[in-house]
């Protein structure tokens, strides 16, 4: 994550300086290798700030991630024909609301994104 902060140009000089970091703590007897210290050598703590701690940021992982899910679903596709969640990337079918052989045509009012099992069973 802190190199990914860096910008293109940088990340090759922040990738030696994290892996050089390691090395060199590592052979120390009770160094701590922390983000902080990564921040550190990177020039990045302001950032590091921003991001992970804002005064008042108390919320644990799992409030946060319930917390992105609850918004993620309600923006989420769902199939028309079961009510179940899309992933059109992996797998959709588009389908006539008004079949074909009633009267439907390839307009996009008549078409919706629905799973392709559900989409089968509709025919």
């Amino acid at each position: 994550m802190l190199l990914s902060a860096l910008g293109s140009k940088l990340r090759v000089d922040g990738g030696v300086k994290v892996l050089t970091f390691i090395i060199e703590t590592a052979a120390q007897a009770g160094a701590e290798i922390s983000p902080n210290a990564f921040a550190e050598i990177l020039g990045l703590e302001s950032r590091l700030y921003t991001i992970q701690s804002k005064p008042g940021a108390d919320f644990s992982e799992d409030a946060k991630s319930s917390a992105f899910l609850r918004e993620a679903f309600k923006q989420a596709l769902t199939c028309p024909l079961c009510g179940g969640y899309l992933d059109p990337t992996k797998s959709a079918s588009y389908d006539h609301v008004l079949r074909k052989k009633d009267g439907g045509d390839g307009q996009a009012q008549n078409c919706q994104i629905t799973h392709p099992y559900c989409n089968s069973l509709k025919g």
